[in-house]
């Protein structure tokens, strides 16, 4: 799977020079001076939430500051010469950013939504949003809408999550011989429905349900749980380079995640992905693609889930991709606009 980051640093760096900081993540390598085009990518070790032991280490004041001064110096080892820009997106990064420069922050979603913050971390995040940023891009309408209302007095840029549109188009869609509900995404503690996911496969025991996606470890124990169901397969992600032609292996894709205004008000990359391969769509209603309600069931309850479902497989429901426009959500033409965004704050 390819990160909102990638599809845009991806298609920013043939006008940009890019360094990437990226945190450690277990299991995951570990990136020194990694050259890709224009982007080099180093990876740093910080805080993450949820780790009960890190958690303590940094609950001292002491210790904090001396962790955040050895980031640093590591960090300055390989910026050779001034920056120009500095986006971020991970609150356990802000320490590393030098206020001197632009920076914009890339709102994509509650960056706390694994976790509940420390003290110390909400408060920095806070003032650094709201004291040290010169723009922040929003991913949804509904985002930029509560930034701007927290008063947030500089710039709000929408950039939304879109689709490759290249990249899924054009995908030969034979299905199998068993009729296939699927999920591609992450399985979060936060706003994963679980309990919709049993509910589907109690109604539609014949049906086989493929949840794929990188998988929370804060929910390790409810993913256990869906072991125990027959027709639920959960599997660890794909390359990005395979993801069509498993979408379009889908009956039907599924947004299964809980009912909450701070869902609804997402902008959601799976749901795109699902419009430009041309399958059925069973979701959460997201507002940010309304425009799309007539080619998609959007669902306010677990019952009108299972009721759209059955209407979907009785009366075989099909949907053309011809018929959708989806070219506002080409990350193609995202990405000029974030440039766009990029030249007006360092005055290019």
């Amino acid at each position: 799977m390819v990160t909102r980051k990638q599809h845009l640093i991806s298609r920013l760096s043939n006008k940009c020079n890019f360094l990437y900081i990226e945190p450690y993540k277990t299991g995951e390598k570990i990136n020194f001076n990694k050259k890709s085009s224009n982007i080099t990518i180093y990876t740093i070790p910080t805080f993450k939430l949820g780790s009960k032991f890190l958690k303590i280490l940094f609950s001292t004041f002491i210790l904090r500051i001396i962790i955040f001064s050895v980031q640093k110096l590591y960090l300055n080892l390989f910026i050779k010469k001034n920056i120009d820009l500095q986006v971020i997106s991970n609150p356990s990064f802000i320490q590393l950013v030098d206020n001197k420069y632009p920076t914009i922050w890339d709102y994509n979603d509650n960056p706390f939504q694994f976790a509940k913050p420390s003290k110390w971390l909400l408060e920095l995040y806070q003032n650094f949003l709201y004291k040290h940023t010169q723009m922040i891009w929003a991913s949804s309408r509904q985002l930029k809408t509560k930034i701007h209302k927290s008063k947030y007095e500089k710039n709000i840029i929408y950039i939304p999550n879109g689709v490759d549109v290249n990249h899924f188009k054009n995908i030969n869609k034979e299905k199998g011989n068993k009729f296939i509900i699927g999920y591609v995404g992450i399985i979060s503690s936060w706003f994963f429905d679980f309990e919709l996911i049993k509910t589907i496969s109690e109604n539609f025991p014949n049906i086989i349900i493929k949840l794929i996606g990188p998988k929370d470890p804060l929910a390790t124990k409810q993913i256990q749980e869906l072991y125990k169901f027959e027709n639920i397969e959960v599997k660890d992600k794909v390359d990005y380079k395979v993801l069509p032609e498993i979408i379009s292996s889908f009956n039907i894709g599924i947004i299964p995640l809980k009912q909450s205004k701070n869902v609804y008000q997402l902008n959601s990359a799976k749901f795109l992905q699902y419009l430009a391969i041309g399958i059925p769509i069973v979701s959460v209603p997201f507002i940010e693609f309304k425009q799309f309600q007539n080619n998609t069931f959007f669902c306010n309850s677990n019952k009108e889930f299972i009721n759209s479902i059955k209407f979907i497989i009785q009366n075989k429901i099909k949907i053309n991709r011809n018929n959708i426009n989806i070219d506002s959500f080409n990350w193609d033409e995202i990405s000029q606009k974030a440039l766009s965004s990029i030249n007006s704050l360092i005055g290019k």
